[in-house]
């Protein structure tokens, strides 16, 4: 179980060796020790940074844009805000891109005490996104 200082808890997905970096704290970092294979035989880490940011303001739509800038910032292709939608009741903004060597997947949503939580996965291009990110989103439980 990894947790967030103060907003959430969730699982990860079973089968790799994972790294936990800071947890229970404002942001935790969680990496595979194994290797995961992609498309042409490119093999990597999963990545996954949870963090969470105190707001004064209660508009998602500029959260997303704003987040995605500073994410554009780190990507040779485009980052694209592609949906929004809501975790455990927590509604949220989607920003995805990709190249040839990795995924990038970020879900952020705003809780009633106006703090943002942003989950950020890093996966090997062709690892099968949803593999990896739909099961720990689905296991995301706010405090």
């Amino acid at each position: 179980m990894v947790t967030i200082r103060q907003t959430a808890t969730f699982r990860l997905v079973a089968g790799p060796k994972w790294y936990i970096y800071d947890n229970n704290s404002t942001t935790v970092i969680v990496k595979t020790l194994d290797l995961i294979k992609g498309t042409k035989g490119i093999e990597g880490f999963i990545g996954l940074e949870a963090s969470e940011f105190p707001q004064i303001s209660s508009d998602l739509t500029v959260m997303a844009q704003t987040a995605r800038n500073l994410e554009q910032r780190r990507w040779k292709s485009p980052v694209r805000i592609t949906e929004y939608r809501t975790i455990a009741g927590v509604k949220g903004f989607v920003l995805q891109s990709s190249d040839s060597e990795k995924q990038f997947y970020e879900w952020g949503g705003l809780d009633a005490n106006n703090v943002l939580t942003v989950l950020a996965f890093k996966i090997p291009t062709g690892a099968g996104l949803d593999k990896w990110v739909e099961p720990t989103l689905a296991s995301i439980e706010w405090k």
